[in-house]
């Protein structure tokens, strides 16, 4: 029950009868009190606002504007836990939020670790604030047995902190060590495993991976030794490769990474013989798919077509090593064969990989575009046209769909007019609840309403088109973006194709409305482009935060948010954790776009890709792949991490540039995507 609460505040307020509360029922003025108060909480004026809110017996909201007002405005100190007896459990996960915030302030490090294990589920620490409160409780005043337990926790979490470690744990706390970015303490136990003959084969080979993963995450200041710790594996297999299966495998993998990494950072001129080697020896041993595949690339990157083809092709008939290295070969003989003009054999090979037992239906789209274009090369025009009226109707909202769309000069179809209607999807809601939602979303509590949401609102089997697109959408309205698509992917194909053709704004929102529209007016960058990329890197989660340290919606990494900041002046980045906040965020995103658009004179291909790799990277592919077709540049961008980004991210922008045309308004593919890339050559 609300008694103990009602209590305590009626003790800390007991002139609250004399404040002037908002008119009765007077939503407007509520809602502006509340938000106004979130903006900076703990100020008298909006101390004095929560109190006024909290005074309405009308408000849906009052209860928790009073516990607003004892977090941020009460002088005395509260034992949250002791409300967790309210009968509103959908307000529990914030009271223990808040229990745990206010014993960390106190510097009450183990009781707050003891909080977190009586609920992990919901305070979800992740590992690094584990960590850390962990190692600040263990320098507190604790019992020995507690201490041992809390000691063996932190070293199984992070064996980095296993102050003598064994032998056969110097694996586990090298890997702890790099992924925490100590590289040099990572580096030392990766060479004992290495030098030391106690370790077996299979650990050095961890050992040797270990410490070329390291290598590579500090590349541009150490890419000799990443080089070197590649070769010095391959090399250490030389003379072991013969005795097993098992070691000629190895062999194999060790050789191939070193001569991937040996072509990309110095040229195929020292890569190449290297190749000739491996070939030699793995002749009659091991399959050479990957080293003919290897010389066929390398013909490729030659232009010598021809060759490429002659390779791929005798790769194509070795025995394949996986799947996926199937597929990549079939690929590159069919895009090779269509450079030399032997169409007919590329349709045939992009026929196989239609039918290829792993196949996407990211990749279907791909190899029926190109099986398209090949049709359009061989003269067959009303077959190509059929064939790219096909796809676009199937892939209306990907990336090959829209490229039919542009190849027939065809306008995309209408958007369809089903505004999802909020009234109905808070239906699923019983009693007075959906008011009590619609208040949490609109004031911007929405972790709340997302507890809410799940406290209130169960799925079940039943539910047809109509139900899960009222859920999806409630899902939004909590800013719950990451789980609402979560559970479009995991419905039926069918049910997600549904969603997909008639609601496809789900599948493409845009939170923040006047954050980003704000922004991208101070920046000249489009709302579409800074939503593309918000989609693409954090799929609107605002406390994302990637293995580089990139944070935010935008997944600014904090050197680079600091000179956007610089240049911008005016926004409020001090911290790294600043970056969690959308107003923090998307201004200094939208800067960090306009920075890259303004290198490459608004060329939407070359300033994505910089967003998601390196200008220096950028202007080699240009030079040395770019041959006059913007969509052939694209597929042949040589980072697939990249190439992948490009096309989702140009996907994202055709969608939100059609959300952004008016309704009954003609949308013909946006050529802006894909001009002016030849200014760039040389």
């Amino acid at each position: 029950m609300w008694i103990r609460l009602a209590f305590v505040f009626s003790i800390i307020l007991p002139s609250l009868a004399a404040v002037e509360p908002p008119s009765t029922r007077n939503f407007n003025l509520w809602r502006s009190h509340y938000m106004l108060a979130m903006e900076n909480p703990s100020s008298p004026k909006n101390c004095e606002r929560w109190q006024s809110l909290a005074s309405e017996k009308d408000f849906p909201l009052q209860r928790l504007a009073e516990v607003r007002f004892l977090e941020n405005c009460s002088k005395k100190k509260l034992a949250w836990d002791s409300f967790l007896k309210t009968e509103k459990k959908w307000l529990h996960p914030l009271l223990i939020q808040l229990q745990y915030d206010h014993l960390i302030d106190q510097g009450e490090f183990l009781s707050a670790y003891r909080w977190y294990k009586k609920h992990p589920k919901v305070l979800e620490l992740d590992k690094r604030n584990r960590e850390e409160l962990l190692q600040k409780s263990l320098k507190q005043k604790i019992g020995k047995k507690e201490r041992r337990k809390m000691q063996k926790e932190l070293e199984g979490l992070a064996p980095r902190f296993i102050k003598n470690p064994k032998k056969s744990e110097f694996l586990k706390v090298a890997r702890d060590f790099r992924k925490a970015r100590h590289f040099e303490k990572a580096l030392s136990y990766y060479r004992r495993v290495i030098n030391d003959k106690g370790f077996s084969l299979h650990q050095k080979w961890f050992g040797y991976q270990g410490a070329r993963i390291t290598y590579k995450l500090e590349r541009w200041k150490r890419m000799k030794k990443y080089l070197s710790a590649s070769e010095q594996w391959a090399r250490f297999l030389n003379n072991k490769y013969k005795q097993s299966k098992e070691l000629t495998r190895l062999h194999h993998n060790a050789n191939i990474e070193f001569i991937r990494t040996l072509w990309t950072e110095r040229g195929q001129k020292e890569a190449y013989p290297h190749l000739l080697k491996l070939e030699k020896q793995l002749k009659k041993r091991f399959s050479l798919q990957l080293v003919y595949w290897l010389k066929g690339r390398m013909a490729e990157e030659k232009r010598d077509y021809k060759m490429a083809v002659h390779w791929l092709d005798k790769a194509s008939k070795e025995r394949a090593i996986t799947s996926e290295d199937e597929e990549r070969v079939l690929w590159f003989l069919a895009w090779n064969q269509r450079r030399t003009g032997s169409y007919a054999e590329s349709q045939k090979n992009l026929e196989k990989l239609k039918k290829h037992r792993d196949l996407t239906f990211f990749a279907k789209t791909k190899y029926l575009y190109w099986q398209a274009e090949n049709l359009l090369s061989m003269g067959k025009k009303d077959d190509a046209n059929g064939a790219f009226e096909r796809l676009a109707n199937l892939d209306a909202y990907g990336y090959y769909g829209p490229l039919a769309f542009r190849k027939l000069n065809k306008p995309f179809p209408a958007l369809p007019d089903n505004a999802i209607n909020e009234t109905d999807a808070l239906k699923l809601f019983s009693n007075q609840d959906d008011e009590v939602f619609r208040w949490l979303s609109e004031v911007g509590e929405l972790d709340v309403a997302e507890n809410f949401l799940f406290e209130k609102v169960s799925t079940k089997k039943s539910w047809g088109l109509s139900e899960w697109v009222s859920y999806l959408h409630l899902l939004q309205m909590a800013g719950a973006y990451k789980t609402s698509f979560y559970r479009y992917h995991s419905l039926s194909p069918k049910l997600q194709l549904q969603i997909a053709e008639e609601y496809p704004e789900l599948l493409f929102p845009r939170p923040y409305r006047r954050i980003v529209t704000q922004a991208a007016s101070e920046s000249l960058v489009s709302t579409a482009l800074i939503y593309s990329i918000m989609k693409q890197e954090s799929g609107f989660d605002v406390k994302a935060r990637s293995h580089a340290d990139a944070f935010g919606l935008l997944q600014l990494i904090p050197q680079v948010a600091q000179r956007s900041a610089q240049r911008l002046g005016d926004v409020l980045y001090k911290k790294p954790e600043d970056l969690y906040t959308p107003k923090v965020n998307i201004p200094l995103g939208a800067e960090t776009l306009r920075f890259y658009l303004s290198k490459f004179e608004n060329q939407f291909v070359l300033a994505v890709a910089s967003y998601n790799a390196n200008e220096k990277a950028v202007r080699g592919w240009i030079d040395s792949r770019f041959h006059g077709d913007p969509v052939t540049f694209i597929e042949d961008i040589p980072y697939e991490e990249t190439k992948g980004y490009v096309k989702l991210v140009m996907r994202n922008y055709i969608a939100y540039n059609r959300f952004e045309t008016a309704r009954g308004e003609k949308f013909q593919f946006p050529e802006v995507c894909l001009q002016g890339l030849q200014a760039f050559k040389n």
